[in-house]
């Protein structure tokens, strides 16, 4: 079993077990909503790596419009708006998934963590020898709820945000 999917059992049959052994249902309570909120928060950025890597790696306006769903409405159309009519190159020239134009060989979740409703869930980027052997760099996906669904609000790498990035280049007022 994947070593994430194997932290999912546990931290749910801990926070489910010791909530039911009672006999009672499950009660909320801070501790239980935040393990439940990290969980479901890691699943989802997990599940969007793994499916970004799964398919040929890059970003473009098809591959935004195919995986609109896993993206804010503010970040959605962020990255429309900088995607444009295709005649010029907007800030986002890479790919935010891995931080690269070239395709990465694979990717590590390392951590998480908590910025006010915002959950901060980032990933160890991997390169072949083509690209630099051994090289990694770090993406963190910024995730919110958002119509009762974790979605990407933001990418964050190198110590910028992609979200800010797009809003300071752009000539008029973007969300």
């Amino acid at each position: 079993m994947h070593a994430f999917a194997s932290r999912i059992v546990s931290l749910c049959a801990a926070v489910l077990g010791t909530a039911c052994a009672d006999g009672q249902p499950p009660r909320e309570d801070a501790a239980t909503s935040a393990a439940v909120a990290s969980v479901a928060a890691e699943s989802v950025a997990v599940a969007r790596m793994s499916a970004h890597f799964a398919a040929p790696q890059g970003f473009s306006a098809t591959t935004l419009e195919a995986r609109a769903a896993w993206f804010t409405d503010s970040l959605r159309a962020l990255l429309r708006a900088d995607f444009g009519d295709g005649s010029s190159i907007g800030v986002l020239n890479w790919d935010p998934f891995t931080e690269a134009q070239d395709d990465a060989a694979g990717f590590t979740h390392t951590s998480t963590r908590w910025a006010n409703d915002t959950a901060l869930v980032e990933f160890a980027i991997r390169f072949d020898s083509t690209y630099a052997p051994g090289s990694a760099t770090t993406v963190t996906l910024a995730l919110t709820l958002e119509q009762a669904e974790w979605r990407i609000a933001d990418f964050l790498s190198r110590g910028r945000s992609l979200a800010t990035s797009i809003r300071s280049s752009s000539p008029t007022p973007t969300p």
